[in-house]
């Protein structure tokens, strides 16, 4: 599984997850959601939308995509509440990052 997001100006954003065939692309564009889903083995140009034909594959790669996301967004916020050792903070403060 691969993953990737794309953020934009004016709301818009994009997040991706690709096995080795299909790619579900899950697209926001002023508060409205579009899922898309390609068979790259037989459409590797991403021409033919087929999420409406392959409902079960679409609801797999949603669902990876969610646990994915999930999981990185937990990780960050562990992240943001760890201590951070003394060196760490003062290299952070001379760069301006910390108070």
């Amino acid at each position: 599984m691969a993953l990737s997001e794309l953020r934009r100006a004016r709301g818009r954003s994009a997040k991706a997850i690709q096995d080795d065939q299909y790619k579900l692309i899950r697209a926001r564009n002023a508060g409205v959601e579009r899922v898309m889903l390609f068979d790259l083995a037989a459409d590797p140009l991403e021409k033919n939308e087929i999420s409406g034909a392959m409902p079960g594959k679409t609801q797999e790669l949603t669902e990876a995509l969610e646990t994915i996301l999930s999981a990185v967004q937990q990780q960050a916020l562990r992240a943001s509440r760890s201590e951070m050792d003394d060196e760490t903070r003062e290299v952070l403060r001379s760069l301006g990052y910390v108070d």
